[in-house]
């Protein structure tokens, strides 16, 4: 895609302990890059993490993405898993300059998460801060509806709901893997709404 600039846009999806970055925990990570027609394109990075404080899980959060505990016992810690992504970023042979561009639903939420995992520096050398998020933009194309007089065209804006209005199958909701592959098919599908006037 031209408008990424040499960069390559990644779908990402983390499943953690809880909705607090820093207390709660990432206990899976999926980032997912996608060519420019936004179709999965070489091999995936996707890792169960060992929690370092499992004791502040929040139930409910268990209840969501249901990893079985002995799976996260021989996880990766998050120290080795960060070394397991730069070995990984390292593989994808990005040009000089290059960097991931997130794709994620609900941003805002991933971005804590990442940086809590990551530390700032190690996050910006490999993410670009040109993220995207089929989210917001549901939110947007509201927007632009509600100032034309229209019914809003996305009732809801959760990953679920949106991916049911377009037909899109979720393999297997709250897997890390699956939902980043969710959001890309959404991503695709909610671009192709979109039409421009050239100005002359």
């Amino acid at each position: 895609m031209k408008s990424l600039k040499g960069h390559v846009l990644a779908a990402i999806d983390f499943e953690t302990t809880g909705t607090v970055p820093g207390w709660h925990e990432i206990v899976q990570a999926a980032i997912m890059p996608l060519d420019g027609d936004l179709q999965a394109t070489g091999r995936p990075f996707c890792w169960y993490v060992q929690p370092e404080h499992p004791e502040r899980a929040d139930p409910a959060a268990q209840c969501i993405h249901r990893i079985p505990s002995e799976d996260l016992e021989l996880a990766p810690s998050a120290g080795r898993a960060a070394d397991l992504l730069v070995a990984w970023v390292s593989s994808l042979n990005l040009g000089p300059g290059q960097k991931l561009v997130p794709l994620a639903h609900n941003w805002v939420f991933e971005h804590g998460f990442l940086t809590a995992w990551l530390g700032e520096e190690q996050r910006d050398a490999i993410f670009h801060f040109h993220a995207r998020d089929a989210q917001n933009f549901a939110v947007t194309l509201n927007d632009a509806a509600a100032m034309r007089g229209r019914q809003r065209p996305f009732p809801s804006v959760s990953l679920t709901n949106l991916c049911k209005q377009f037909s899109i199958v979720n393999a297997k909701p709250h897997d890390a893997l699956a939902d980043a592959q969710a959001e890309a098919d959404l991503y695709r599908a909610m671009l192709k709404l979109c039409t421009f006037t050239v100005a002359p």
